[in-house]
């Protein structure tokens, strides 16, 4: 009797969904999701149980086998600076939360996880350094700077033209150069606070040299606060009619391009105090040049200029240091005023290419 009862009791227990091979109700992990689960309790110290009661599972069945795996996981809040590689594995994920922490990277695995549809929380962690973010995730996944524990923030506008720059520019490789060849600001502009006292940095520099690049976004108008933009040694042919509005730009060195034309625009650039332009393929100046009523140096040299316009004299006469040699200018084709500035022209032994 005892053995018939022993029996019926092990047929209701497998009929209501016991298991003889996990007697313990623990979750049978895929190999991808055990090993990250694994690699975090490593490298956070973190007791895998709360791990486990952080995560929602889906139970799938793989070449015959089932395994859960893991669609939410909740890691907020647990002083987390580092994630394993190998969050990448986790193709089944949903939803994953990293607000909280401390992290100033994240790993590039990450934006697969993005790419896959996987919704992310990534605020108030201590993403605060473009130069220090993985290329990806500030393109991808685009980190809300004023959503994190930053005394510092970045203007979103200004991080839009940089990573739009990046992409028509095909510069991803040297993401981390770009953002360092820029200098930040809060003393030197009025920019305001946010609304909880974080600085709001802006981009007073930009020296983009000798990286191929050959365009340049309108977003650039954007940067209303730049005051020296080098971009010289480039491939650049045009330059965008957005670049007139900023009216902060006192140093614009854009020598060594493909440049055929300077733009009409270029007079409305009313800060310039220096503009240097030589050895492009330029032709002529635009009569608007004499509007740049603050500039002190223009170099024009090593073009192919045939003809300058008079609006140059009011600035020679008021201090200009100019450089109009190695053109194809004469005594006929320059103001009265610059024919003592004619230097070597055209096939002149003394012209060349630097």
């Amino acid at each position: 009797m005892q053995k018939n009862l022993t029996i019926i009791l092990m047929i209701i227990f497998y009929s209501c969904g016991g298991s003889s091979t996990n007697p313990s109700g623990e979750s049978k992990y895929h190999s991808n999701d055990e090993a990250f689960l694994s690699q975090l309790v490593e490298i956070s110290g973190i007791e895998r149980d709360t791990l486990i009661n952080r995560i929602s599972v889906e139970t799938v069945e793989i070449s015959g086998e089932e395994y859960d795996r893991i669609i939410e996981l909740n890691l907020s809040g647990l002083e987390l600076d580092n994630l394993p590689s190998s969050i990448g594995d986790l193709q089944y994920l949903e939803e994953l939360d990293l607000s909280n922490n401390n992290f100033s990277d994240l790993p590039e695995e990450l934006c697969e996880v993005y790419n896959n549809g996987a919704a992310l929380n990534v605020e108030n962690n201590l993403l605060c350094d473009p130069t220090k973010i993985t290329h990806c995730i500030l393109d991808q996944i685009k980190v809300d700077f004023e959503e994190q524990n930053c005394t510092k923030v970045k203007y979103d506008q200004e991080m839009d033209f940089i990573l739009q720059f990046i992409r028509d520019n095909n510069l991803d490789s040297i993401s981390t150069n770009i953002f360092d060849d820029i200098g930040w600001s809060w003393s030197e502009t009025d920019s305001v606070l946010t609304s909880d006292g974080k600085q709001v940095e802006r981009i007073i520099d930009i020296k983009w040299i000798d990286y191929g690049i050959s365009s340049i976004p309108g977003t650039i108008q954007h940067l209303e606060f730049l005051q020296q933009l080098e971009l010289e040694a480039n491939n650049l042919t045009s330059l965008p009619s957005e670049l007139k509005k900023l009216h902060r730009l006192k140093d614009l060195q854009i020598h060594d391009n493909s440049l055929i034309a300077l733009p009409a625009f270029i007079g409305n650039l009313d800060s310039l105090v220096s503009l240097d332009i030589h050895n492009n393929q330029l032709t002529g100046l635009p009569e608007s040049i004499g509007n740049l009523n603050k500039l002190e140096f223009l170099n024009i040299g090593n073009n192919n200029i045939t003809l300058l316009p008079d609006t140059l004299c009011f600035l020679y006469l008021n201090g200009l240091d100019i450089n109009i040699e190695c053109n194809e200018l004469d005594e006929t084709s320059v103001p009265i005023c610059l024919i003592n500035e004619l230097g070597s022209q055209g096939e002149h032994p003394n012209c060349n290419d630097d």
